[in-house]
């Protein structure tokens, strides 16, 4: 159903949407729904409240009674259930804040008349807000607690002193003011919850005393806008990993819970369509258990009650279903089925340049083979997953650089070089410069239908030293290393089994067999599976593969280093290097230049590229460019 358009402020609503400049982000565009506002959220407060405080804090409903005659909650559980949705992700530092807020809930989900489970009273959760908002406003925590608070207006309100609740109301509401002129929030979801949540929710407590319509229909106003430029600009909701994308959609949920409450008009299809798309965000960036990616695997949760509450609220969208369907059972909405129909599902490889996250996906009716990278900080963090979904690396992807034997402070931003997506491969390419010594390249690609991924770091240095170089990939947890004897390969497995295999892990810069001399070696130290490359020259590179699919786990396979030539003249390793993967019958060639790109051959092959990485076919001895980056590209 569309959403009805307001009859006094339609025309100023469409012009306003015109005029939005598309590139500007949507934190920006927030407070222009707000530029003439009939009063502000404090002074509409006033105007309901000034005759007498205590009469209308006991005016307030505290129960309903049913026609079976039993007492139920006039406070909807859905709304005060979803407070924790998504939450686990943000993963809040200050334990005192995730406190106040379970003693809330708590609160507000009690019967009436069941004893307290905890010292934390209504007062002095009230206190705590009035306390903690002046200072720390902009915290996700603080906002939800404050949003609770409202949401619960009626239950709290007939156990706090008057003064004390128009007090907590008034210092609210302040803030409420402050988030609809702010065009730069630190954080998008405090953002959203003071500016749509927090009103909306009032307006629904306050409603039997008369809704301000103009208010309400701001603030919706406020929140379409919002949603609707996300088309051009999603990153606010994907900063940090997209680690408070779930909280943030679990806040819109909230929102329109409450607005039809209210009896407010519905979204219209482009509203609808943005919340669509940020779900297909979500559940991609979703493991094979339904907890998010990017944030450490014991502490997300699948959050099951989110993806029906967002299924209900888009008017179970066909797509949005088919993509549900890709979750695991028990946490897809019950009424669906695992059926997907791959001609309305998105494209597999995501990449957002401002918020500098990447997904890599295989397929979409398998949650296998999948990577996620999110290099917004120093170090960037890594999620592959195996082809069965589960996780093999997870955490921090540091690098550790040498140089004559001294360690280099690597502590700078990564920024993109290259990203490329299609049906055969996804392909990221970052880079930072590490004190004028040295800079750093990292690649990483997934091949898409071998389920193979390639990552790599590339150091060009200033000048020729004795560089070192350590690429340490985080394991996930319950997942060991087994190193072969001879030879110089290994396998991820299950700590429980390790007959399990999840992945071959295969350093092909390095000699296959062990009783070759090598410059580098393949180590497991702690949680982590470390890469160690070293070189006498001006440039090193630091190549390793894993094959995720379930049949390249029993299957033969080798490597080898393949001979660069240009001019007729054999190239040296830090100029340029090449190498063959075979396992089975699959043949994949990998080449990297390091200097300036130039026509070389190697294997029969003709490059004048940066690099290249293609499949073999051994029968006929042709090559299929999987991606080919040019240098002037970039």
């Amino acid at each position: 159903m569309d959403w009805v358009q307001n009859k006094t402020s339609g025309k100023k609503n469409q012009s306003r949407r015109q005029s939005t400049d598309p590139s500007t982000s949507s934190t920006s565009a927030q407070s222009s729904t707000t530029s003439n506002p009939s009063k502000t959220a404090s002074g509409w407060l006033e105007e309901l409240c000034h005759e007498n405080i205590a009469l209308l804090q006991s005016s307030l409903p505290v129960t309903k009674t049913s026609k079976a005659g039993r007492k139920k909650a006039s406070i909807e559980r859905p709304i005060v259930d979803a407070l924790n949705w998504g939450v686990a992700a943000i993963q809040i530092e200050d334990k005192v804040d995730l406190t106040y807020l379970g003693a809330l809930i708590d609160t507000l989900q009690a019967e009436e008349g069941a004893p307290s489970t905890t010292d934390l009273t209504p007062a002095k959760i009230a206190k705590w807000i009035g306390k903690q908002l002046p200072l720390r406003s902009e915290e996700p925590a603080i906002a939800l607690l404050a949003a609770g608070w409202i949401h619960g207006l009626p239950n709290l309100g007939r156990h706090i002193e008057p003064g004390l609740w128009l007090e907590t109301l008034q210092i609210i509401l302040t803030q409420v003011d402050r988030a609809w002129v702010n065009s730069e929030p630190e954080s998008m979801l405090a953002w959203l919850i003071w500016s749509c949540e927090v009103p909306l929710a009032l307006a629904s407590q306050l409603s039997q005393l008369g809704c301000n319509d103009r208010f309400v229909s701001d603030t919706l106003d406020r929140l379409a806008l919002v949603l609707e430029l996300t088309k051009e600009k999603s990153s606010p909701w994907l900063k940090n990993g997209g680690s408070s994308l779930r909280a943030l959609l679990a806040c819109v949920v909230r929102c329109r819970w409450t607005a039809d409450q209210l009896g407010a008009r519905r979204w219209y299809a482009c509203q609808r369509k943005a919340v669509v798309d940020l779900a297909f965000k979500a559940i991609a960036f979703s493991d094979n258990a339904g907890k998010p990616l990017l944030v450490d695997e014991e502490i997300g949760e699948t959050d099951a009650e989110l993806w029906a509450a967002i299924f209900e609220v888009t008017d179970q969208n066909a797509k949005l279903g088919d993509l549900m369907s890709s979750l695991p059972k028990g946490v897809r909405p019950a009424k669906l089925k695992r059926s997907l129909s791959k001609a309305s599902l998105a494209p597999l490889g995501f990449y957002d340049s401002d918020a500098e996250v990447s997904l890599m996906r295989r397929e979409w009716k398998s949650n296998g083979c999948r990577v996620a990278v999110d290099f917004a900080n120093d170090p960037m963090w890594l999620d592959v997953l195996d082809g069965r979904g589960e996780r093999v690396l997870s955490g921090w992807w540091e690098i550790q650089v040498s140089k004559n034997g001294k360690p280099l402070d690597v502590d700078c931003g990564w920024t993109e070089v290259c990203w490329f997506s299609d049906d055969d491969v996804d392909y990221l390419e970052m880079q930072c410069e590490v004190d004028g010594k040295c800079i750093l390249q990292r690649q990483i690609m997934l091949a898409r239908e071998e389920g193979l991924v390639f990552a790599a770091d590339a150091l060009l240095g200033a000048e020729s030293a004795d560089w070192e170089l350590e690429s340490r990939f985080p394991l996930a947890s319950a997942v060991q290393f087994n190193q072969e004897v001879r030879s110089r390969e290994g396998f991820l497995s299950s700590e429980s089994d390790e007959t399990h295999k999840m992945a071959l892990v295969m350093p092909i810069a390095l000699p296959e067999w062990r009783k070759t001399n090598a410059t580098g070696e393949l180590t497991h130290e702690s949680d982590s599976l470390v890469l160690t490359q070293r070189a006498q020259a001006q440039r090193l590179y630091s190549p390793i593969a894993f094959a995720l699919r379930k049949r390249h786990q029993s299957a033969s396979y080798t490597w080898r280093q393949l001979t660069v030539a240009q001019d007729l003249s054999i190239l040296t390793r830090d100029v340029a290097a090449a190498y063959r993967i075979q396992i089975g019958k699959e043949q994949w060639v990998l080449y990297r230049s390091l200097t300036q790109s130039t026509r070389r051959t190697m294997m029969g092959l003709h490059l004048n590229s940066e690099f290249y990485a293609g499949r073999f076919d051994s029968e006929d001895g042709q090559y299929e460019a999987l991606v080919e980056v040019d240098a002037e590209a970039e």
